[in-house]
């Protein structure tokens, strides 16, 4: 199963450290096609844990509604068909709807480069970064992996 989520207007998707819980932003497919492992700012390691609280509610609503929900539907059928003569049968289920997909918004991030596997992420101000992909520490103030995005061209 596939869930998609909408990125802000320059292409960043939000993440979550589970450690420390703040966020930072990353854009999928550039960069290297190793996956996200460590938090940039305090080094967590991990894999497939980066999504945000709205994010994983998300989630949860569409596997709860395309997955769980058929299977209570036809088990409350089954149950309904053995309930004959004295023996009463009911199931009761109230089956929530997916939640609306949670909309990533501009904010006032900082977009930083990191060099050693070519990953770019918005993320706040920090002196010292951990790449998300190797997890090198790199001073961002001594470096020029502080990067911003190409101005759009103007037609004339």
């Amino acid at each position: 199963m596939e869930v998609n989520f909408p990125t802000d207007t320059d292409g960043f998707l939000s993440q979550e450290c589970p450690s420390c819980e703040q966020q930072f932003k990353v854009i999928f497919g550039q960069g290297s096609e190793e996956p996200i492992s460590y938090c940039p700012y305090c080094g967590y390691n991990g894999e497939d844990c980066w999504y945000t609280q709205p994010q994983l509610e998300h989630i949860q609503s569409v596997v709860f509604s395309t997955v769980l929900a058929p299977e209570l539907k036809k088990l409350d059928r089954q149950v309904k068909g053995m309930s004959k003569g004295f023996l009463k049968i009911d199931m009761k289920s109230n089956l929530p709807t997916p939640s609306v997909v949670p909309i990533d918004t501009d904010d006032l991030f900082e977009i930083f480069h990191f060099p050693c596997c070519g990953e770019t992420v918005k993320a706040a101000r920090g002196d010292n970064l951990f790449c998300i992909i190797c997890g090198t520490e790199i001073n961002m103030t001594a470096s020029d992996s502080k990067k911003s995005l190409p101005e759009p061209q103007r037609r004339r």
